[in-house]
């Protein structure tokens, strides 16, 4: 078996002191080809890491609370993330930058828990905390395969019941 490695969080940088600031990340994600790793952290950060390289490779700001869930796409280009913040995002991995924010008046009343990207980089489902899953999809007027970034921003919702 092979040596693991760490790497200091340091997600919205040191203190003072040159320590690393006290934040524990919540979900983390590999890439379909595993050469990086993508993690969130209640820092509202969310780091992609290269494995291989044993470097940062981007930090992703944008959201204004708690990271709860990553996922990557299944082609590697991009990252999803749904955070306390009532929104989920989708992230361009090459460029670092948020392509998409899915979330408004229609959008999650409560924290987005969970997120998920499709096999087939069509839908984006986003689960919260007012128990309703979310599916945002690609407009059906678009070519075959067209970026997971032109994804419509309309909603269809699954309400979760308890017994």
């Amino acid at each position: 078996m092979g040596r693991g490695w760490g790497v200091a969080w340091c997600g919205g940088g040191a203190d003072g002191a040159g320590r690393c600031a006290d934040s524990y990340v919540r979900s983390v994600c590999f890439s379909p080809d595993s050469k990086y790793l993508v993690a969130g952290a209640e820092d509202k950060t969310i780091k992609l890491w290269d494995i291989q390289g044993k470097r940062l490779r981007h930090s992703l700001v944008g959201h204004s609370k708690d990271i709860y869930s990553v996922d990557y796409s299944a082609d590697g280009q991009y990252v999803v993330s749904g955070s306390g913040d009532k929104r989920a995002k989708l992230w361009d991995v090459n460029t670092g930058t948020c392509v998409r924010t899915f979330g408004d008046d229609d959008g999650p009343k409560d924290g987005v828990t969970s997120v998920a990207v499709s096999p087939d980089n069509r839908y984006i489902a986003a689960g919260s905390l007012d128990r309703v899953v979310r599916c945002a999809r690609r407009p059906c007027s678009a070519p075959p395969s067209p970026p997971l970034a032109s994804a419509s921003v309309l909603w269809a919702r699954v309400r979760v019941r308890s017994r």
